[in-house]
């Protein structure tokens, strides 16, 4: 219930163009009504405002500071790691290529954990993250595919874990923790690899778990706030989304006892 509701009315209230055309939208039936002129005006001028707002830099930059600076990368380890976890959400099967992986804007996230797993070649690498459609879910599982391209790139079958069925951030610790545990890897160092901007929920699930994962930020997305930065640019907009889903994803974890 909580994943098909996050799926729906969570992502619908954590999305800014869903919002503000979902208002235009009521805008338009109370106009094809000719009811409530004054209120139609306001849901108007308030969804133009709150697109331009959530499409400039400045605002997603000052959304994004708090999530990206929450966690930082140690300046060395106590002790080479036993495992290095990598959340998935870095692929897009939808995208038209030649038959491989398509990475989207996260594919840091891989590239950092396969760079990772060549300078400590005795960690376990696990890919954490199958589906997180609602429908369709079981047509393509991202860590399969990602272990397959480590594979690829130099890194042994053996020292790779794969957990296939996570659909959402508390799934990934929940799985992970009992792969880890099952190979003993749990005492760690355990590298977390995910996006800057998602290790605020994600280290928080973890160590719910009893797990003390060392966050390992990447993806950043904030950029320099240069006068530029206040022009509405319409790729901005993704950026604030993120930043809004992860916010009340946040909250909603919290709530839940998640973190």
């Amino acid at each position: 219930m909580f994943f098909a509701l996050s799926k729906t009315l969570g992502d619908w209230l954590s999305t800014p163009h869903y919002l503000a055309f979902s208002l235009l939208g009521l805008a338009l039936l109370l106009r094809l009504l000719k009811r409530a002129a004054r209120l139609r005006r306001v849901l108007v001028w308030f969804s133009i405002a709150y697109l331009l707002v959530l499409s400039t830099g400045a605002f997603a930059n000052l959304l994004l500071y708090p999530l990206e600076t929450a966690h930082a990368r140690p300046a060395r380890l106590a002790a080479p790691p036993t495992a290095i976890v990598m959340l998935t959400g870095s692929t897009d099967d939808e995208r038209l290529g030649a038959g491989g992986v398509e990475f989207t804007e996260a594919g840091d996230r891989f590239v950092e954990a396969v760079r990772l797993a060549h300078l400590y070649p005795r960690a376990q690498l696990l890919f954490s993250g199958g589906s997180a459609e609602l429908i369709g879910a079981k047509r393509y599982r991202e860590a399969e595919a990602l272990a397959g391209l480590a594979a690829q790139l130099g890194i042994a079958k053996q020292r790779v874990l794969v957990d296939r069925l996570a659909r959402n951030t508390r799934e990934n610790a929940v799985n992970s923790a009992r792969l880890l545990r099952a190979e003993k890897l749990e005492k760690g160092p355990i590298l977390l690899v995910t996006s800057a901007w998602h290790l605020p929920r994600a280290v928080g699930c973890f160590r719910k778990l009893g797990l003390e994962v060392v966050p390992w930020p990447t993806d950043f997305w904030r950029t320099r706030t240069r006068l530029g930065a206040f022009v509405p640019r319409p790729g901005t907009l993704m950026k604030s989304d993120a930043a809004l889903h992860e916010y009340i994803g946040w909250l909603s974890y919290k709530l839940a006892g998640y973190l």
